[in-house]
């Protein structure tokens, strides 16, 4: 009995030993199921929208023989006043929107700061179709004239706070960096009926935007997820001017000479600013590492 008592209070001790040199396992936190590095690709549903304020001066003199406004000289002993033909012509326009679908890649990092809340990093690229809109520049109640204004090659730089709501549903926010490609051209209305040559205007310029937008992540498992999101992206709006001249006058002394009757100079002038908005919705397919 004693040897049986004694083997029995040795192997409670070693079940008891065992038991306390057994690495202990704590549950993960919920943020902790979200941390890490990770891709995804998805495709984005895009709608372009913008505006375009566009402005067109034209400026023609004609300079008559011995005028005293100008000091004009030369044959004819005129004393008529000069000619001053100045239009200006400010145009406004509504468009509509032509969607495209677009790819989208990101690489993203999530960093867990406590038991529910994350910070992440992810940097996008969005990929294939060009998203356009066509608008039509009224002119004094009349559609005259025609735009095309594509954007392409977008890509961003995005802060992530997260939150989540179990360990496998996570929502978050985002404040973007953006920047991408707008293209395009403008019939002009006044340079036309004017005869100019330069009767378009055209751009070709990268410009960079602020992207704000929600989201949310829900986990398949310890590596795969589905991510869904919502942004709006208004870039920085594009401004240029596109000036044209001809002058057939000469200064002798200061003074403007030319014949009677001859144009002595016509100056014309486009400014244009031109804003582009997107708005994207996004779904995804995840992996983490």
């Amino acid at each position: 009995m004693g040897m049986k008592h004694t083997s029995r209070i040795l192997l409670t001790a070693l079940i008891a030993a065992g038991a306390s040199a057994a690495p202990k396992t704590t549950a993960r936190t919920n943020s902790e199921n979200f941390e890490g590095f990770s891709i995804s690709l998805g495709g984005s549903q895009v709608t372009q929208s913008g505006s375009t304020l566009l402005q067109e001066i034209y400026q023609e003199i004609t300079v008559n023989a011995n005028d005293s406004t100008t000091g004009g000289s030369g044959p004819g002993g005129s004393n008529l006043d000069d000619t001053y033909d100045v239009r200006t012509v400010d145009a406004s326009h509504g468009f509509y929107n032509k969607d495209a679908f677009n790819g989208q890649v990101a690489v993203a990092y999530n960093l867990a700061l406590s038991e529910n809340f994350l910070i992440g990093i992810e940097v996008a690229k969005q990929f294939g179709a060009n998203t356009r809109f066509e608008t039509f520049i009224n002119f004094d109640g009349d559609t005259a004239l025609s735009e095309k204004v594509e954007t392409s090659g977008s890509w961003s730089v995005a802060l992530k706070p997260c939150y989540t709501v179990s360990d496998k549903f996570m929502v978050y926010a985002k404040v973007s960096r953006a920047s991408a490609k707008i293209s395009g051209n403008i019939n002009l209305l006044l340079a036309q009926s004017e005869g100019l040559a330069v009767d378009n205007f055209t751009f070709d310029k990268s410009v960079g935007g602020l992207g704000l937008g929600l989201g949310f992540e829900y986990n398949f498992d310890a590596h795969w997820f589905l991510q869904g999101e919502i942004e709006r992206i208004s870039f920085n709006s594009y401004k240029k001017t596109q000036t044209t001249g001809t002058y057939n006058s000469t200064l002798t002394n200061g003074t403007l000479v030319t014949d009677a009757g001859v144009q002595a100079g016509e100056f014309y002038a486009a400014r244009a600013d031109v804003s582009v908005n997107l708005s994207k919705a996004t779904i995804s397919l995840g992996y983490r590492f």
